[in-house]
């Protein structure tokens, strides 16, 4: 997978490698722009546009684990910053 960017690459990589029927009803598998969310406390974390795997019958869906750790690095820095901010006032 040369050039592109990541999530072109990753998007490439589900329709060649990506299983076509879901695993938990036996559904179609569709390639789809998602979003992912947590919140923690009052805070809400978001990183949308996320290429995943979603079950066009149940709903289920899976992010390639690049996306997970880079939401979950996001939420740490994130996390680091709002502690920074409160020390500093």
């Amino acid at each position: 997978m040369e050039g592109g960017s990541t999530n072109e690459k990753i998007r490439a990589y589900l329709e060649n490698q990506g299983p076509s029927t879901c695993e938990n009803c036996g559904g179609d598998i569709q390639i789809e722009s998602c979003k992912l969310e947590e919140i923690e406390g009052e805070k809400l974390y978001m990183m949308e546009d996320v290429p995943g795997l979603v079950c066009q019958e149940c709903g289920e869906m899976w992010i390639p684990e690049p996306f997970i750790k880079e939401f979950e690095k996001m939420m740490v820095s994130a996390k680091k910053r709002h502690s920074r901010k409160k020390r500093n006032q």
